[in-house]
């Protein structure tokens, strides 16, 4: 055990990755998200129970809204991306303007609506 950490301290511990599966809650055990951490020896997943922690959404697994695009926040409502401030911004069908980073830690997930996200399978060409 590293000599810089002692048993019995309480730590926050941040993680960055991509979710790579979700479980759902049950009688036993809450909902929870594995999260793949980039490793040099390959991809790291470590599963966290929803109900400790606290996710901060940082990109859309559609990717970063671009100008024309159309997405779909959790609620049904479509989004409108165009050059804003910062350089793409959303605009909703009843007119509220935001920057993405910030609809999409409200209201997210975002969901990439038009044009359809490519899907690649097997790791080859779409």
């Amino acid at each position: 055990m590293p000599e810089h950490y002692k048993l019995g301290e309480r730590v926050r511990v941040i993680v960055e990755g991509l979710i790579t599966h979700i479980a759902p809650a049950c009688d036993a055990f809450p909902e929870e998200l594995t999260v793949d951490l980039e490793h040099s020896a390959g991809p790291y997943g470590v599963t966290v129970p929803l109900d400790t922690v606290t996710i901060e959404r940082l990109v859309p697994a559609d990717g970063v809204p671009q100008p024309g695009e159309i997405w779909r926040d959790r609620h049904g409502t479509d989004w409108f991306a165009h050059q804003g401030y910062p350089p793409v911004a959303l605009r909703a069908t009843t007119g509220q303007l935001a920057p993405w980073p910030t609809i999409d830690r409200e209201r997210g997930p975002l969901t990439k609506v038009y044009p359809a996200p490519v899907i690649v399978l097997d790791g080859g060409a779409a």
